[in-house]
């Protein structure tokens, strides 16, 4: 975990102004057009549109920063790299590229999720946003792999946010039904 705060050190700061920045314009906007967040309803769908934006964003700093590598490459091979790494990897290696391509595509899922309540399309536009980085990655000269298993990661990733998006809105109808509380 340390080598990836190393990794994503230069990041970070930019992260938290952008998001600080898109915050209060939202909040200002909302303001200005007397959008008040005064239910639970209006709190949850603000904070699902924020998530979401601050996942794109997170995803994109976080794909197209540039590396020390000064040439790009393209693996159309499924599941080629993910044999390799699994067979002469280390587990260290093994969490940065396979553990986070999942995990980075996971908010993203759970958030898109909540906003469009359509598995499949949120799975497709997953699968759109990754082509779209990994596309990216090869066309700007920023020192990364374009990797086909990097787009299947990403996919299972967004699969498992849905699930997790599902899971929650169960949780919110259970508790709609227990404490009366009316979501629409």
């Amino acid at each position: 975990m340390q080598i990836l705060l190393e990794a994503f050190k230069p990041i970070i700061p930019i992260f938290i102004i952008a998001v600080m920045i898109f915050l209060f314009i939202l909040l200002y906007i909302n303001y200005k057009m007397g959008y008040k967040l005064n239910n639970f309803k209006r709190i949850l769908q603000f904070s699902t549109y924020f998530g979401l934006v601050v996942t794109l964003l997170g995803m994109f700093l976080v794909t197209m920063m540039p590396t020390s590598i000064e040439s790009h490459s393209l693996n159309l091979t499924p599941f080629g790299t993910i044999r390799d790494m699994l067979d002469y990897a280390t587990r260290e290696a093994i969490f940065n590229n396979i553990i986070m391509n999942i995990v980075l595509f996971m908010p993203f899922g759970f958030f898109m999720y909540l906003v469009l309540r359509k598995e499949l399309l949120v799975s497709l536009i997953g699968m759109a946003v990754s082509c779209l980085i990994e596309t990216l990655q090869f066309i700007f000269p920023i020192g990364r792999t374009s990797n086909i298993d990097d787009v299947i990661l990403n996919v299972i990733g967004t699969i498992i946010g849905i699930i997790i998006g599902v899971l929650f809105l169960k949780i919110e109808q259970i508790y709609d039904v227990y404490f009366g509380r009316k979501s629409k």
